[in-house]
């Protein structure tokens, strides 16, 4: 067993993570802006960016995507016939210890907002999660494979997830409580880890997609056209955040001048953050894929790639 996990450990795409506490398996092959912005404190969540529509009663063709990792998370609820955004809350955890806490706050809202034939979509995001070739999985050896990356853990459920497009496997572990969570709630949900979904993503070229969030730094980085890297960053300043990008140029031999940028998230043109990057890197855009015509209500006009890497997830 230790010769297959020495050998699966130095094929892995590591995603880095904080540590969250089992025994049980689940086996599933299954930054300031001039938009609007409502600042709602409670004693660990704060709203950093929220919309919805006046008139918001009939939900029952619309969808309910929710992200939630270990520096926030966000719900969204879309209508992709009508390409309508209905509503839109992104919240940061300022208190990381209590991820249910910082969810039942929400039980209420939701409660109020959804309708019972809402299609629910949930995506984890949280670090714990590794990827690994289908040629080193082992479903026996997975939870071994995340203990030796990030230390024994109890209280979580572990999920096994096959990306077929890419021939990997993301492996990754959720907060029993959270899980079960959302499985009393919306017990129809369908629920992936988002990497799962933005692996199968990534295009030809050098690229780098950046997804910018609640102090985090979601880095994608492909070398013409193959996965090397998907990790989250934690940064308080926008120096942090390029010293990472460029040591992710730096170890994999590629230079900053040949990678393409894509932007994604919580960031503006004209943020100390973009223009920090834009000095060492000259191909940089905001991605925001095919939704980039989204309806709005009364003259709002909220970027599109500050949610469109939701919106990629469940379309």
């Amino acid at each position: 067993m230790a010769s297959v996990i020495g050998r699966a450990r130095d094929n892995i795409c590591l995603l880095e993570t904080l540590t969250l506490r089992s025994s049980k398996e689940g086996d599933c092959s299954i930054c300031k802006q001039k938009y609007p912005y409502f600042a709602i404190q409670f004693k660990s969540l704060k709203s950093i960016c929220s919309y919805q529509l006046q008139d918001h009663t009939n939900l029952k063709s619309d969808n309910l995507i929710v992200e939630i990792g270990d520096y926030g998370m966000s719900f969204m609820i879309f209508d992709f016939e009508s390409n309508k955004l209905k509503l839109l809350n992104m919240f940061e955890f300022e208190k990381q210890d209590d991820l249910l806490r910082n969810l039942q706050m929400q039980d209420t809202w939701l409660s109020s907002k959804i309708d019972s034939d809402c299609k629910v979509f949930v995506f984890y995001n949280f670090r714990e999660s590794i990827l690994v070739p289908e040629k080193f999985h082992n479903k026996d050896n997975s939870g071994s494979l995340l203990d030796l990356m990030f230390g024994q853990s109890e209280d979580y459920i572990l999920i096994q997830e096959h990306v077929s497009s890419k021939s990997i496997y993301n492996i990754y572990r959720v907060p029993e409580q959270i899980h079960h969570w959302f499985m009393l709630h919306f017990p129809k949900c369908a629920f992936k880890h988002s990497s799962s979904n933005q692996t199968e993503e990534i295009k030809e070229g050098t690229v780098i997609r950046c997804i910018v969030s609640f102090g985090s730094l979601k880095v994608i980085f492909s070398n013409q056209g193959q996965l090397q890297l998907i990790q989250h960053f934690p940064y308080s300043s926008p120096e942090d955040a390029l010293y990472f990008l460029l040591r992710v140029c730096e170890t994999h031999g590629v230079k900053p001048t040949d990678v393409k940028i894509q932007l994604n998230g919580l960031l503006t043109s004209d943020s100390a953050l973009f223009d920090l990057i834009y000095n060492y890197f000259t191909d940089i855009d905001f991605y925001s894929s095919s939704f980039s015509d989204i309806e709005m209500e009364n003259g709002i006009e909220l970027p599109a790639h500050y949610f469109s890497h939701l919106l990629d997830l469940a379309s």
